[in-house]
């Protein structure tokens, strides 16, 4: 799905998919995060991979930052 397509009703929709009540005013905020995860979705889908390349064994995050 190309991140500009995603709408308001989509959010809408996707909330009650999991029965989450979103208050109106914080709908543009999700839709915001929604079409940036999209994008971030579409540049991984669309990076070219060769036959021969191989997963990563372990994936392992890197830790939040701790406050000072």
């Amino acid at each position: 799905m190309k991140p500009i397509l995603i709408d308001y009703a989509d959010v809408l929709h996707a909330a009650r998919t999991v029965d989450l009540d979103l208050a109106p005013e914080h709908v543009p905020g999700v839709t915001s995060y929604f079409q940036l995860i999209a994008g971030m979705a579409a540049l991984v889908n669309e990076y070219p991979l060769a036959d021969s390349d191989e997963h990563a064994a372990v994936f392992t995050p890197c830790s939040p930052p701790t406050p000072r």
